[in-house]
């Protein structure tokens, strides 16, 4: 085999990449007409090999198992194409061969060889193109990975607890053709727990499904549906929540999505029933604007004409902008429709407000310089709405050497598409730089030095992926951003979140599913070092093009409810096709919800408008035929003579432009649920009552699904036909059919709709739940479709679980087309799913209606929580509850799992908390964010939303702290207001610091100083005493004492890691010379640690002893005091002792000694520790919390999965549930409801290993009239309780705290106190009020959840009394039942004090 000249070596280059182009290998255009590629030949077609040819090869870097590939080669003799056949072979790591295809060139001498990959495990392999003839062949090695995108599908976005949630995965090959294989799929809730996990195998057609229950009490929000196999992954998101259907779909839209402050805003509001029909009605538009907090700045009212409105709104005139949405505002408007019947939707539409029509932003690579290394700046330019600008912008680079001499350098830079990269190169001298950029008046600076520091922050999306991503492929997409960190995103599409994960590195890599399709918007999220959250989007199409033309449809457009209709599917050949129908209005409550905006919108944070799609010209970076082979995935085999040229980048490794493509998974969404439909009940005559009989009803409505059919597997003829005979269901509405077929042919996808409709109707609007005793309205409204008024008679049907108050028979009149209302008023005796029965009657017409409604019990919720562990054998668990509760208020659940760890991320969001206070109480709340943050990454626990809050908290808390620094670099609770500085304080600040760095950006200066500080006061024997005030002495645990303290603060510099030899063995000296007489359980575990730390050759001496003081009892060993007896929670007798905090901490800390030398003895202790646990995860205290976190955090990492056992659960005999638990499905959280009445639970473990269990016995009691307080009192008295609708009522507090027990007497600070004020059914808080309260200092945030108000105190001294008001406004009439009101502190949530509720009544 010979060389070929230059020239034609240049030309095999380009030629072969125009055929990789046309071979679909790189993205195309699709305006583009491309002649096809060479298709190869057979060996028999093809020429003579010559030890004179000339090879050049193509093969992709990675091939997919049970996929298909292509090869691409070129054979040339001289200067001549010529047609060889090549062999293609892979040879395993062990050795093994096999054959892949044997193809010839075209006498053109270029050819595309396509082939199927067979279906090998994945790895390593070597592939082998050795031309026909040739002794030897060409070599490289090659990746087989299983990456067969997985569609998920389920029948709708969102569901109630109770519902059933049913899931389809359809797993394809990368030509969307089906193929078997084995999956695994994982669901976790709104707070990361594991609650199901199965291994499921796909069959012929791609396709397998399961279903899963959900239990009415579990964590709502946002579930993750994962499914994994080999290397393939794909996840959905949907949501779990309480939830009444919206009766009509409102939209509020605007010309544009942005506004000059100086102009007015106009736009439209449109409202239409699902059934198809204008809404007629009232509008009520509140604008707010945000100045720091929103407020209303204008109101518009109006009414629907022929379903619409217009309205215009002032000029903003100023708004408050952040560096991280690029100096814009915003301005919310919150839309309110009523219609005749007085039902109200509502919805919200976010605008941006711009001082300009240009946004110019300025985005350095770093937020510090690196002297001698070079900078590269992003210049980006846009309007307000996101749509980018191509402008020239004056760039000004001031550099400041070590002279204090300044160095200015101008530029002008063009942005193509938006967009301009700038490379600055920074001198080796330089101490700072200021960059300044303007462009038509606008103008934007930065200033940098070589040490990091807060300033403006931006974050700009780029997509570097080329062209427009098919389904089944990758979008990746590079995230400029001022600070480095934690990039949350979400992707958006079809008015709902599909996808939500987080990155730690700058570029995001998203598997484009069906539910992206046609187009869909990633949002990305950063929080910033200075609290700030920036935020960009950016829209992306996606391709769907399915190789099956499925056709689906029903026989008619509109039917009425109960009416027979038929489904006709046809894909063209024999297919499995999944089939779900969904009323229309489900997909609606789920539009707009960005899961990851929700979290962000708590903070205030306004988000930057969409992006389009930005690709930056690096034009100091020439690009070459080999990096366009590169960037393809591909890999060149060529002949020694031919030589393909390779580019370097003037950037080092991990710049700012590096790239990367992976192809990784996909999804995707669908399901149903068949039903039978109730009989037809008969109805019994009825006379007006003037002599004109009234219609009787045909039937009673009482078939409201939501998903109306899922049918994952119809199999249809081998024609491709299949039909479906249907009877429509009794929701007037319209239904949404979605199908998806598999075949070998290929996948196909159909939508179609059918509106059930009567031009006569009535329809209860029912709350989703109401409480035992209340008296409510159950509002009715009358729909009137005919062509003249109708006067209707409505009846509501009597049932033994409620009272009627007042009249069962009302008379309304209704217009022409037009809708009305009336209402019944009752009061609900049983608890339970309860059925309401009503009915609308004319002379004409008449319709019947039978929906249900959840009735819940009265009284304030109380739990008694045991937790255990079950070895092999059995253990018998009481569930009886105490008297005297609330009849029918009861419910016990048993959960278990193998994993330690895994039942405490169920509360984990709980835990979260937002720092404030002094400096003492704000470090507290950090340390748990930072622990808890923490904790989720060891245990691959990846949920962005509680992350999201996590990193903002802990960002704030950090910043906080700061302000509470005294001038030498010491801590104390109020900073420079102290004398001093506090030593116990500053160690603790400088442990949370540095063992914060791996999770936020820390100033290194901060830690230095602080530890400096601590330095200084450091005893000639090497100990330390205390320094300075500590005001919450409860904070310290169990801390006491110099050998303790001096510990304490030795842990302390050694997770700061800086601290010099001779301070260290100082501190090590001290604790080895002062061991002996040590005999506390706290200090000796505490010193232990800190001597294994420290690799003394007394930390096995001190262990020993520290093992000799374990306890034991049935939970595992422990460590504490018998003189610690807590005082027990009580309440009509029962006995409810919370765990000695004291004692989890120091467990904690000898837990943690345990496993700093991998000592077995570890687990016993790390399960008493678990054993300890409350319902929310949590502990008795913030302290033992954050430590006993720590010791199972740190042990999440190695945690044994050594179990292969049975459980079965038995409840007075009868089996509950019988499940395998594995090292498959250890991590799986398995919660069971018993049933009501069962007296005794039976737990058997048949098999190998242990799990941890725990049974929470909830009901509800009636708190007395006059409640006993001692550490904290509260009284709430609402000032009127016959109040008409729109009336307020003065919600009066009076909150006092006495001091609470602590370890050393009476705690003097309450710490944070959380006090939750009942909202009474039917009433909502009035914001203003609350504000007031937050404006004068009362409180330092409020939370709106429900039927509460949670209001946020910073502290309390013993002794302190406060009295303040709010205001609550009467939305409906309602004869209700306040609820409960409660304070305690954050702290320790058993000092807790409660107000018993009253009634109220609105007419």
């Amino acid at each position: 085999m010979r060389s070929v000249a230059i020239v034609q070596k240049s030309f095999i280059v380009l030629f072969l990449l125009s055929c990789i182009v046309m071979a679909g290998c790189i993205g195309q255009d699709e305006d583009v007409d491309y002649p096809p590629a060479n298709e190869a030949l057979s060996c028999e077609e093809g020429g003579t090999y010559s030890s004179e040819d000339e090879y050049l090869i193509l093969v992709p870097k990675a091939f997919f198992s049970g996929g298909e590939t292509s090869v691409t080669m070129s054979s040339f003799l001289g200067d001549a194409p010529v047609s060889r056949c090549v062999e293609y072979t892979l040879t395993s790591a062990s050795g093994e061969v096999v054959p892949l295809v044997k193809a010839a060139t075209s006498d053109s001498g270029n050819s595309v060889a396509k082939f199927d990959v067979p279906e090998v495990e994945e790895g390593s392999y070597t592939l082998t193109a050795t031309p026909v003839g040739a002794e030897s062949g060409f070599e490289t090695t090659i990746k087989v990975v299983q990456n067969n995108p997985i569609f998920i599908e389920t029948d709708k976005p969102i569901y109630k607890p109770g519902q059933t949630i049913h899931v389809r995965l359809l797993s394809l090959n990368n030509n969307l053709v089906p193929v078997v294989q084995n999956t695994t799929v994982e669901i976790s809730d709104a707070k990361g727990v594991k609650v199901f996990k199965d291994d499921l195998t796909t069959n012929e057609y791609g396709v397998a499904y399961f279903d899963l229950p959900l239990a009415s009490e579990l964590n709502l929000g946002t579930w993750k549906i994962k499914a994994t196999s080999g290397s393939s992954m794909s996840q959905v998101d949907i949501r779990v929540e309480k939830y009444v259907l919206p009766k009509f779909d409102v939209e509020a839209s605007t010309e544009k999505s942005w506004f000059l402050v100086d102009d007015p805003i106009t736009g439209t509001v449109s409202a239409q029933y699902f059934f198809g029909k204008d809404v007629e009605g009232d509008v009520e538009i509140e604008a707010m604007k945000y100045v720091g907090v929103w407020e209303e700045y204008a109101t518009f009212s109006g009414s629907l004409e022929e379903g619409s409105v217009e309205f215009e709104l002032p000029p903003t005139e100023y708004v408050a902008g952040t560096f991280g949405s690029g100096g814009q505002g915003s301005v919310m408007l919150n839309v309110t429709v009523t219609d005749t019947g007085g039902h109200s939707e509502e919805t919200t539409e976010l605008l941006t407000i711009a001082q300009e029509e240009l946004v110019l932003q300025m985005i350095p690579e770093s937020d510090s310089i690196k002297p001698g290394m070079p900078l590269q700046v992003l210049i980006v330019t846009k309007d307000p709405g996101g749509e980018p600008l191509e402008k020239d912008v004056s760039l000004v680079v001031s550099f400041l050497d070590d002279n204090y001499d300044r160095d200015e350098q101008k530029q002008i830079v063009s942005t193509e598409n938006g967009v301009a990269l700038v490379a600055l190169e920074v001198p080796e001298d330089t101490l700072e730089v200021d960059i300044s950029a303007s462009s038509e008046g606008v103008d934007v600076s930065d200033h940098l030095n070589s040490v990091y520091s807060p300033s403006a922050s931006f974050l700009h999306l780029s997509q570097v992926s080329e062209g427009t991503p098919e389904v089944g492929e990758n979008i990746v997409f590079k995230v400029y951003s001022t600070n480095k960190g934690t990039v949350f995103y979400d992707v958006f599409a079809n008015g709902r979140t599909v996808y939500s994960a987080t990155s730690d590195e700058p570029q995001i890599s998203i598997p484009v599913t069906p539910q992206m399709s046609p187009t869909a918007k990633v949002v990305a999220y950063m929080i910033n070092p200075n609290s700030e959250v920036s935020a960009d989007s950016l829209p992306f199409d996606v391709q769907f093009s399915t190789q099956v033309d499925l056709s689906s449809g029903f026989d008619k457009d509109t039917v009425a409810p109960g009416d027979n209709v038929s489904v006709e599917l046809d894909a063209g050949t024999q297919s499995m096709i999944g089939l779900s129908i969904v009323d229309e209005s489900v997909y609606a409550l789920s539009e707009g919800r960005l899961n990851l905006k929700q979290v962000f919108d708590e903070l205030e944070i306004r988000f930057m408008e969409p992006q389009v799609e930005a690709h930056p010209n690096y034009y100091w970076y020439q690009e070459t035929a080999g990096d366009v082979i590169d960037d393809a995935g591909l890999i060149v085999l060529a002949s020694g003579g031919l030589d393909v040229p390779k580019g370097q980048a003037e950037v080092e490794d991990g710049g700012f432009v590096d790239r990367m493509f992976a192809m990784d998974d996909m999804e995707m969404v669908e399901e149903e649920v068949m039903m039978e439909e109730p009989a037809a009940a008969p109805m019994e005559p009825t006379d007006s009552g003037a002599g004109t009989p009234l219609a009787e009803p045909e039937r009673v409505r009482q078939f409201f699904p939501e998903t109306w059919i899922w049918m994952p597997d119809i199999m249809t003829d081998e024609s491709g036909l299949a039909s479906l005979d249907l009877n429509a269901p009794d929701s007037i509405t319209t239904w949404r059919l979605h199908a998806v077929s598999s075949s070998p042919e290929g996948i196909g996808i159909s939508e179609a709709g059918l509106t059930v409709f009567q031009d006569f109707f009535i329809d209860p609007d029912l709350p989703y739940a109401v409480i035992r005793g209340e008296e409510f309205p159950v509002q009715v409204q009358v729909y009137n479709y005919l062509d003249k008024p109708q006067d209707v008679q409505l009846t509501l049907s009597g049932a033994d679980w409620f009272d009627l108050v007042g009249e069962d028979v009302v008379k309304v009149s209704v217009d022409a087309n037009s809708v009305t209302h009336a209402s019944f008023t009752i009061r609900p005796t049983e608890v339970g799913v309860q059925e309401v029965e009503l009915t609308g009657q004319t002379t004409e017409k008449a319709d019947a209606v039978r929906k249900t409604v959840i009735v819940e019990a009265e009284g304030v919720t109380r739990e008694i929580v045991d937790n255990g562990i079950l070895k092999e054998g059995s253990v018998e668990l009481d569930t009886t509850l105490p008297v005297d509760i609330v009849p029918d208020s009861e419910k016990v659940l048993v959960s278990f799992t193998p994993s330690i760890v895994a039942q405490t991320i169920t509360g984990v969001d709980d835990l979260l908390g937002m720092p404030y206070g002094c400096g003492e109480q704000n470090m507290m709340l950090f340390s748990t964010d930072v622990e808890v943050l923490r904790y989720l990454k060891a245990t691959g626990q990846q949920n962005p939303e509680i992350e999201a809050k996590a990193q903002t908290y802990i960002i704030t808390g950090y910043q906080r702290e700061l302000t509470f620094r005294h001038s030498d670099g010491a801590f104390s609770a109020f900073g420079e207001s102290d004398p001093e500085g506090s030593l116990w304080l500053t160690a603790f600040v400088l442990s949370q610091f540095s063992g914060a760095r791996d999770v936020t950006t820390i100033d290194e200066n901060i830690l230095s100083e602080a530890a400096d500080w601590i330095i200084s006061h450091q005893k000639e024997d090497g100990s330390w005493e205390s320094v300075g005030f500590v005001i919450h002495q409860d904070m310290m645990g169990g801390l006491s004492g110099t050998y303790a303290l001096t510990a304490y603060v030795t842990l302390a510099l050694d997770e700061y890691g800086y601290a010099t030899d001779e301070v260290m063995n100082g501190a090590l000296s001290y604790l080895e010379e002062n061991l002996d007489a040590q005999d506390d359980p706290y200090t000796l575990a505490i010193g232990t640690l800190a001597l294994e730390k420290l690799e003394s050759e007394r930390a096995d001496e001190a262990r020993t002893k520290l093992l000799a003081m374990a306890k034991e009892d049935e939970n595992g060993m422990y460590w504490g005091y018998d003189d610690v007896v807590p005082e027990p929670y009580e309440y009509g007798g029962y006995g409810i002792y919370p765990v000695s905090s004291k004692n989890v901490e120091t467990t904690a800390y000898a837990t943690l000694a345990l496993i700093e030398v991998n000592d077995p003895a570890a687990s016993s202790s790390l399960k008493w520790i678990a054993a300890q646990r409350n319902s929310n995860g949590g502990f008795s205290s913030t302290q033992d919390t954050v430590m006993a976190f720590r010791a199972l955090m740190t042990a999440a990492a190695t945690a044994g999965r050594d179990v292969d056992a049975t459980i079965t659960v038995t409840g007075d005999g009868e089996e509950l549930k019988s499940l395998r638990v594995t090292s498959e499905n250890y991590d799986v959280v398995n919660i069971i409801e018993v049933p009501e009445g069962v007296e005794s639970v039976n737990m058997t473990l048949e098999g190998s290993g242990e799990l941890n269990y725990q049974l929470v016995r909830k009901f509800n009691v009636i708190l007395p009239e006059v409640i006993e307080h001692e550490e904290i009192e509260l009284d709430v008295e609402y000032d009127s309780t016959d109040v008409v609708v729109d009336d307020i009522v003065n919600v009066d507090v009076r909150l006092k705290y006495n001091g609470m027990p602590g370890i050393r007497g009476v705690v003097e600070s309450s710490g944070m106190m959380i006090v939750d004020i009942a909202v009474p059914t039917g009433f909502t808080p009035v914001p203003a009020s609350l504000e007031a309260l937050k404006e004068d200092g009362t409180i330092t945030r409020y939370e709106i959840a429900g039927r509460k108000v949670v209001l946020y105190i910073d502290e309390m001294m013993a002794g302190e009394e406060m009295n303040f008001s709010l205001q609550m406004r009467a939305m409906f009439p309602v004869k209700a039942m306040v609820q409960e009101s409660s304070a305690y502190s954050y702290y320790n949530p058993d000092v807790k004090a409660e107000a018993k509720g009253m009634d109220i009544n609105v007419t």
